[in-house]
């Protein structure tokens, strides 16, 4: 995640002024910064702790994170910026495509639903099975 951290990715949209973001003091509220802003703003909030940090959590054979990423990590084409980002880290290696949140509500309902779908056993051995069968394997 720490290449995402000071630029855009290949394939997301930025604003032209500035790709960068941070939290307003109530913790969800995006604002657009400079990038000396967002810089020092990151180092205050660790991606370790709220309001970056929020949720990670244990299932058996991997985990469930959801951070805010503090850049647009959407798709070019338009849309509000994507700026939170769910990832799903499973220990044997498989990858699972990260899913991208407009808001802070949002990011915080998909966790706990990724969540809830990876500590239920039967949820998690059939979306393994497709992820599985769709990379080929």
């Amino acid at each position: 995640m720490g290449a995402g951290w000071g630029f855009a990715a290949p394939g997301c949209r930025t604003n032209r002024h500035s790709p960068f973001w941070v939290l307003a003091d109530d913790g969800v509220t995006p604002v657009q910064v400079d990038e000396a802003t967002h810089h020092a703003w990151m180092e205050e909030h660790p991606a370790s702790r709220p309001p970056v940090r929020v949720g990670a959590d244990e299932f058996p054979g991997g985990c469930v994170s959801t951070v805010f990423v503090g850049l647009d990590v959407g798709p070019a084409g338009g849309g509000p910026p994507q700026l939170w980002e769910t990832a799903v880290l499973m220990d044997d290696g498989l990858e699972f495509p990260c899913l991208r949140w407009s808001t802070a509500d949002e990011a915080g309902r998909a966790h706990r639903f990724a969540v809830e779908l990876f500590r239920d056993p039967a949820g998690r051995a059939s979306i393994i099975q497709a992820r599985r069968q769709a990379l080929g394997g």
